[in-house]
């Protein structure tokens, strides 16, 4: 069985800096027809005016396998978070989600289909 979890890793801002690291609760649930993860995590970061110098959020997927003893990454990942900040006191302009690759169609948009009909 698969137990996988998700690892978010933010590079430090400073030279002599920790990154921030949050990972996800060890799920049953994700699967390849509902990829969807139990828990909704919250990295709040401040991030420059200047795009340039905006770090990606590094991404990585772990399984957890026969009481920790193996732990095989699944997948590795980058989302940049360039152009995602708004002026202080406004929301982003663009929305903060990581959009599909094209020509991918959630499994949850073919079942509102079959609702639909």
């Amino acid at each position: 069985p698969r137990f996988p979890s998700l690892h978010f890793e933010l590079p430090p801002a400073t030279r002599h800096g920790q990154p921030q690291v949050m990972v996800s609760a060890n799920s049953k649930r994700p699967s390849a027809r509902d990829p969807n993860m139990l828990q909704k995590l919250q990295l709040d970061v401040e991030l420059p005016e200047d795009p340039i110098f905006a770090t990606p959020l590094a991404i990585k997927a772990v399984d957890f396998r026969l009481g920790g003893l193996h732990r095989p990454i699944l997948g590795i990942g980058e989302a940049p978070l360039a152009g995602k900040a708004g002026p202080p006191g406004k929301p982003p302009e663009v929305p903060c989600k990581i959009p599909w690759a094209e020509g991918y169609r959630s499994p949850h948009y073919s079942f509102a289909e079959h609702e639909e009909q």
